[in-house]
């Protein structure tokens, strides 16, 4: 069984309340998995159960390490993988080339996705500057500085991504869970310098796998399996 987690408010899901989506929230991948857990597999080992993975891909990689980091021992998953999720955003963000080179492409839909559909709105939050974001926020950090984190009361981008990162604060210490973090070398958004690759000599839960190129990609597309596999889209 497949079950698909669409980010609130992507894929033209409607969002009522203020509530948007970024990237430090889990209480999204919490309610489902508990979901899932009290519809479709009730248990780990009893009669019939089914063992609940997940696996998240880019900004969903970030999502379901930093649930597991958060949620411990009491974690409902068996065990989880990350793709290309960045582990410690605050070091990420010095990755200069990123920034630099593809960073404007994934701006311009950052902007495109959550500024343009709810303009006359954001233009009347006094603690951002909706046009000021159109115009000048060139990079994923530029639109978490003067979007993400003002709009959702962080005391700045540093405090949102301690909160959004596993590898932030020692959060890694809570994950208690395999927690597969797959990652290329050449990813164009995240620094393969930015995974402080000794926390698996302190966490066995914790595996990191490197590859040379992002030849892993197809993992991605034409899963079967035969238990219930959470996937994060972002």
């Amino acid at each position: 069984m497949v079950v698909v987690v669409i980010a609130r408010g992507l894929m033209r899901t409607p969002v009522y309340s203020e509530n948007k989506f970024h990237g430090a929230r889990t209480s999204d991948i919490e309610d489902v998995v508990m979901m899932l857990r009290g519809k479709v597999a009730p248990s780990w080992d009893g009669p019939g159960s089914l063992p609940l993975f997940a696996t998240g891909f880019s900004m969903g990689g970030i999502v379901i390490s930093n649930y597991l980091a958060r949620s411990g021992v009491n974690c409902e998953l068996m065990g989880a993988v990350s793709i290309s999720g960045c582990a410690n955003a605050n070091i990420n963000s010095k990755f200069e080339y990123s920034r630099r080179v593809w960073q404007p492409l994934v701006a311009y839909e950052l902007k495109k996705q959550f500024i343009l559909p709810d303009l006359s709105h954001l233009r009347t939050v006094d603690r951002i500057d909706a046009d000021h974001i159109l115009s000048n926020c060139s990079s994923i950090y530029d639109f978490d500085c003067h979007m993400v984190a003002p709009y959702h009361k962080y005391r700045d981008v540093t405090h949102y991504y301690n909160d959004m990162s596993f590898c932030c604060e020692q959060k890694w210490k809570g994950v208690a869970r395999p927690l597969i973090v797959l990652q290329a070398r050449d990813d164009p958004l995240v620094d393969i310098d930015s995974f402080p690759i000794g926390v698996t000599h302190f966490n066995k839960d914790i595996i990191y796998v490197i590859t040379e190129g992002m030849n892993f990609l197809p993992l991605i597309h034409g899963v079967d399996c035969s238990f219930v596999f959470l996937i994060l889209k972002s």
